[in-house]
């Protein structure tokens, strides 16, 4: 039986939290200790959006460790308008979208393509939660996050490519 405070609790967690929430920090939030009863707790929820015929989505993201509650990518373009999120600026942007499409891609590299704001620039995607930076030798290899794939709502699993599809597509809108 699937206790309502937990399941209230978990999609109350779930809502507010701007990223994939880890199934270890849910299992400890709500004092869980079987894998079987967050299981009844997701699908719970879910069964709920459905019978309610929500836009809002309950998945999985980074092969099952971690879940993430968002819009449903069929309303996320018109819903949008509604977004209260600050945005970044064109350059941002646009050295958002060539880590996107290039990772992993080194620093030297990236700073190469971009210029000299590249140092500010990453560190401004960076504490945005977008990008993340790991030692790779002597140099620094920069990818895309889990929260990115959201903000962005691509399959966690397949970051770049589904980047490029949906690149492809504003594009094609665009010249259309």
């Amino acid at each position: 039986m699937v206790s309502k405070h937990h399941a209230r609790l978990l999609e109350a967690i779930l809502f507010i939290a701007e990223r994939p929430v880890s199934i270890h920090e849910i299992k400890q939030k709500l004092n869980i200790k079987e894998d079987k009863e967050l299981e009844d707790l997701l699908h719970y929820l879910r069964e709920n959006l459905k019978k309610r015929k929500s836009f809002i989505q309950i998945v999985e993201m980074d092969q099952g460790r971690s879940i993430q509650m968002r819009l449903d990518p069929e309303k996320k373009k018109e819903l949008d308008i509604f977004r209260t999120k600050k945005k970044l600026d064109k350059e941002l942007m646009g050295t958002l979208a060539y880590i996107a499409l290039k990772q992993p891609i080194k620093y030297g590299d990236l700073r190469q393509v971009r210029g000299k704001k590249t140092k500010e620039q990453i560190e401004i995607l960076e504490k945005e939660g977008l990008i993340k930076i790991e030692p790779s030798g002597r140099s620094k290899v920069i990818t895309t996050t889990l929260y990115f794939a959201s903000v962005f709502n691509l399959d966690p699993n397949n970051i770049k490519e589904t980047f490029k599809e949906e690149l492809k597509k504003r594009m094609i809108g665009i010249i259309e």
